[in-house]
């Protein structure tokens, strides 16, 4: 269960989601969250109310100039766990995801451009100027040359729609292939999103034929790092 942040100590702003739905929950002012065994993500559409909380706070006040979430300051990850944690592990899983999510989006926008100059003079207008300058300091590194096609949703929701009644939970190679192939159906995203799955199927094999198979956070994190996991 979750506890709701008083509503009124946000900003009034126009735009953008800003929690008022959150409003009209139950009296008691908490609202129940699946999250399923073995996971730090929700899997559930009724999840979307909590995770338009946590990313309109994480939009408000994470450094988006930051690499990673585990990298943002402690200062910061407590303010905002102050205003709707009970549950603090799961808690910070999620405010990861509200992270990446709004950081993709501002990385969607930055790939418009043909330039980090030119980027830097399209910004959207709820960034911060310290946050774009920092943000096309980033983008404009080769650690951002792959992405993503999934959208916003989480790796754990898409898992569930992977799902098959007699193949069973996808692995994380099928999870990666799904996620990084382009829409149109033309091919990997890129050929460097095809090197890191080849090198999941083999990761894969390896530990099937040996000890047992590896949990799925753990092959990304060989073959991606523990920095573009967390």
């Amino acid at each position: 269960m979750w506890r709701l942040p008083n509503l009124c100590s946000l900003p009034q702003t126009r735009g953008k989601s800003r929690g008022v739905t959150f409003a009209k929950v139950q009296a008691n002012g908490k609202i129940l969250v699946s999250i399923p065994d073995g996971h730090w993500g929700t899997d559930g559409d009724e999840s979307s109310r909590l995770a338009t909380l946590i990313g309109t706070l994480v939009r408000m006040h994470a450094p988006f100039g930051t690499p990673t979430w585990a990298k943002v300051s402690n200062s910061v990850k407590e303010y905002i766990k102050e205003h709707v944690l009970e549950d603090r592990e799961t808690m910070n899983s999620i405010m990861n995801a509200a992270f990446k999510n709004h950081k993709a989006k501002l990385h969607k926008h930055f790939k418009k451009f043909g330039s980090k100059d030119e980027a830097l003079e399209h910004q959207p207008a709820d960034t911060s100027v310290e946050n774009r300058i920092a943000c096309c300091e980033l983008f404009s590194q080769p650690s951002h040359q792959v992405h993503h096609t999934g959208g916003s949703r989480p790796f754990v929701w898409h898992r569930k729609k992977l799902q098959d009644f007699e193949v069973g939970t996808p692995t994380a190679a099928d999870l990666y292939s799904k996620m990084h192939h382009k829409k149109n159906g033309e091919g990997w995203v890129t050929d460097v999103a095809r090197e890191n799955y080849e090198k999941m199927v083999e990761i894969q094999s390896q530990s099937t034929t040996k000890s047992g198979a590896l949990k799925d956070i753990d092959i990304f994190t060989q073959v991606l790092g523990k920095d573009l996991v967390m």
